[in-house]
């Protein structure tokens, strides 16, 4: 197959070629992943690059960038290196190197605890130890990170791991289809990955004050600064930003299916409510309206006890069940719906009692899921050989093309991250879906937080779908 780019790839493929520094905002199924290789073969035959490093989640560098590659014949000359499956050392000749963020310092090092010498001041101290890429021969002159909000927070671990190296490459490009899932706050850090802090400085600090209001909030003993943007902020940063960004919809250049999104209403027992109001009245907890939750221990007994399977042990090995209505209900939901049905669940013991209520045969793809046993099960996903499968967010979001399978997701439990829903609910809501609707359920049990939620989630949405409308009004203009 050749790859001929849509009018708007080769827009894409073009921007990234002459910005040397571009990021892709592009809904998942637009072929972020094909527009990256296709810019960086035309710049290779220019000779402006010879090898690239790309930076993606492990599924995405065991699945998308290898497919992409071999499915299209004008990339079968580009030798695409998984370092996952090689020494990172001593990796064999390739142009495109493959590495998921959270093993970046086996490549560039990282920060490491050391003890001082007798009679100092103090008994360690954090140094730097450089890893293997100052001796790589070659290196890469473009850098990819691909699902950039991996890197949002400017003041992470893996993000000063990274920054300290950004000038090593002439080239930069980030992709993403979500890029604020929690507010403009999470385009510092993507942006300091490309123009290392010109559009938003270089400090969150002085990007917080110049464009956000922070406030301390919760009680004494657990304080923290909330941060709401200014009057102004969004379109501020949204001008700043533009010069350097492609943004795309799907609906603006597929025909996509319908979306929609139906809330399932779980009545739980009296006696898990009374547990509920307990855990949450006495429990280690604060929370400010719905709209700000600290994600403690409380917060995720809460949610376990609305699911009704409730960890017994601080280890999480051991659990028990609260009540059983909303596993009926996604038994009933099952039955009725009679096609095939994606089920996202949060937690382990989640995918546990639902495979015992359902079928212990029942395929999951979860965080011990080897990414080999990931692309067996979504093959046999598409060709229609399961009825269901269990899908944890945080191991199936992102590189899984699932919509040949089914047109339905049902969500047991609902995540804060916008990223996380969103994503997953685009593993079926894409190009190439044969179905003219694709139906998301939120089995959400009354009088507990599961309707905050999904409240939260649908504010998220819109600030998103905002910016998203406004950089390409900007660009168009």
């Amino acid at each position: 197959m050749i790859f001929e780019p849509h009018a708007y790839q080769e827009r894409a493929i073009c921007n990234v070629i002459a910005d040397p520094y571009h990021g892709l905002f592009m809904d998942p199924g637009l072929g972020k992943t094909a527009c990256i290789l296709e810019a960086f073969r035309r710049m290779r035959a220019a000779c402006d690059v010879e090898r690239a490093l790309v930076i993606a989640p492990l599924r995405v560098c065991y699945t998308t960038w290898p497919d992409e590659q071999e499915k299209w014949s004008q990339f079968r000359d580009i030798r695409v290196v998984n370092l996952h499956q090689h020494d990172v050392a001593d990796p064999p000749d390739g142009d495109v190197f493959l590495i998921n963020p959270e093993s970046i310092e086996k490549l560039f090092g990282g920060p490491v605890v050391q003890k001082t010498r007798p009679g100092s001041k103090r008994k360690y101290r954090v140094v730097w130890k450089s890893g293997p890429w100052k001796d790589w021969r070659g290196r890469p002159e473009m850098l990819t990170v691909d699902e950039s909000t991996r890197f949002k927070r400017s003041t992470g671990r893996r993000m000063k791991v990274l920054r300290r190296y950004l000038g090593d490459f002439g080239r930069r490009t980030i992709l993403t289809g979500t890029p604020i899932p929690n507010g403009i706050m999470d385009l510092h850090g993507q942006m300091l990955i490309l123009d290392r802090g010109e559009a938003l400085d270089d400090r969150i600090t002085e990007y917080q004050k110049r464009w956000f209001d922070g406030r301390q909030v919760g009680p004494p003993s657990r304080r923290f600064m909330k941060y709401t943007p200014l009057d102004g902020a969004f379109e501020e940063v949204r001008d700043l930003i533009a010069p350097h960004i492609t943004c795309m919809r799907a609906e603006d250049w597929l025909d996509m299916p319908e979306l929609v999104r139906t809330e399932v209403p779980v009545k739980i027992p009296d006696q898990a409510l009374e547990l509920y109001e307990t855990v949450k009245n006495h429990g280690v907890g604060w929370f400010e309206d719905g709209e700000d939750v600290l994600m403690d221990g409380t917060l995720v007994k809460l949610q376990q006890i609305a699911s009704g399977i409730l960890y017994s042990d601080d280890k999480c090995k051991r659990w028990h069940a609260v009540h059983k209505e909303k596993l009926d209900a996604l038994e009933d939901l099952l039955a009725e719906s009679g096609r095939p049905t994606l089920v996202a669940y949060w937690f382990r013991s989640e995918a546990e009692a639902i495979r015992q209520r359902i079928g212990k045969d029942t395929p999951v793809i979860g965080g011990g899921t080897k990414p080999a046993e990931t692309a067996r099960i979504q093959r046999e996903w598409n060709a229609g050989k399961h009825p269901v499968i269990l899908v944890q967010p945080q191991a199936g979001a992102h590189g899984l093309n699932m919509q040949e399978g089914s047109n339905a997701i049902v969500w047991f439990t609902l995540p804060w991250d916008l990223e996380m829903y969103d994503q997953l609910n685009r593993r079926l809501y894409r190009q190439g879906q044969k179905s003219d609707t694709v139906f998301v359920y939120h089995l959400v049990a009354r009088d507990t937080y599961d309707s905050v939620v999904s409240g939260v989630l649908k504010r998220k949405d819109r600030k998103q779908s905002d910016l998203k409308a406004a950089l390409v009004e900007e660009i168009h203009q």
